[in-house]
């Protein structure tokens, strides 16, 4: 995608455009589920290790967060060891405003910058709380259905989607998403 700017670092160019609002339809969700598997089988030798934004020692919530108390407990949760996981090449910043479409077609995944050797979860979770945040709980957790379904059910899952939470920091979204991420995130800690 061409950015506009005083620089610009074009790698390849792919024809379509990025996502519109119709992304949290089931068509759109089934389609950014179905490129992640086929991601997640390519050999991450040779890329860096994935690694928090955050370490668990300077994770606080966010300073817009509403509920401090589900905060707290996300914290707890993602302080504590990690599950067993599998080890692939994750996109790492994966969400549908990192898509190219073309008549409703998926064409790409682009801003691989961030690409690493870490938990397929990570990806998942990463999409599932933009998901959560653009269009609420409800397109998140259709996401995950189609996802299950494609790549089938990992018991870690919420683990990834709540450290993919806290890897937000204090980033500043609209006032909308904020609302949302309460009750993705309490939803997620009622699955663990």
């Amino acid at each position: 995608m061409l950015g506009v700017g005083p620089s610009c670092l074009l790698l390849s160019w792919l024809p379509g455009q990025p996502a519109g609002s119709w992304v949290g339809g089931d068509a759109a969700l089934v389609k950014l589920a179905a490129a992640l598997p086929p991601i997640h089988r390519i050999d991450p030798s040779g890329v860096p290790a994935y690694e928090r934004y955050y370490p668990p020692s300077r994770l606080v919530a966010p300073p817009w967060v509403q509920d401090r108390g589900v905060w707290a407990e996300l914290v707890a949760v993602v302080s504590g060891p990690e599950p067993p996981s599998a080890v692939c090449l994750i996109h790492r910043d994966y969400h549908a405003a990192n898509t190219v479409w073309s008549r409703r077609r998926l064409v790409g995944v682009v801003d691989w910058t961030q690409a690493s050797a870490g938990p397929p979860g990570v990806d998942v979770g990463h999409m599932r709380h933009n998901l959560a945040g653009d269009f609420g709980l409800d397109v998140a957790d259709r996401f995950l259905r189609h996802q299950e379904r494609l790549a089938g059910k990992d018991r870690t899952q919420p683990y990834w989607d709540l450290v993919t939470i806290a890897d937000i920091g204090s980033a500043p979204f609209n006032p909308q998403f904020h609302e949302r991420l309460d009750p993705y995130v309490r939803a997620v800690l009622d699955r663990l």
